[in-house]
């Protein structure tokens, strides 16, 4: 992207949204019933600030470039799947169980 502000605001935004993630993944670890604790609220109004900074700073062609980047992810992702879907059915031909990770050996067999 070209719009270095716009890409700034992005890259916060993304960064902020992990945190958010992390310290909510966090919380649920630490909390007996599983209910979690949640982030901190000064990163939800970080994270909104960022996201009003990059609507009023991204433009038409910047957006064009994220549909096209975008794109090329889903792509990505959809042969991450088909190359899985492949690869499970080759462990279910040797006789293994594709839902169980390691359970063929290195000469091929189950």
């Amino acid at each position: 992207m070209k719009n270095k502000q716009a890409k700034t605001a992005l890259n916060n935004y993304l960064r902020i949204s992990e945190e958010i993630k992390k310290q909510e993944r966090e919380g649920m670890d630490g909390d007996p019933d599983g209910i979690g604790y949640g982030a901190e609220e000064s990163l939800y109004d970080e994270l909104e600030a960022v996201r009003a900074e990059f609507c009023q700073s991204v433009t038409p062609s910047d957006y064009q470039e994220l549909l096209t980047l975008m794109a090329k992810l889903r792509d990505n992702l959809g042969e991450l799947i088909l190359e899985n879907m492949v690869l499970k059915s080759e462990v279910r031909r040797l006789g293994g169980d594709p839902d169980f990770i390691g359970n063929v050996d290195t000469s091929g067999e189950a």
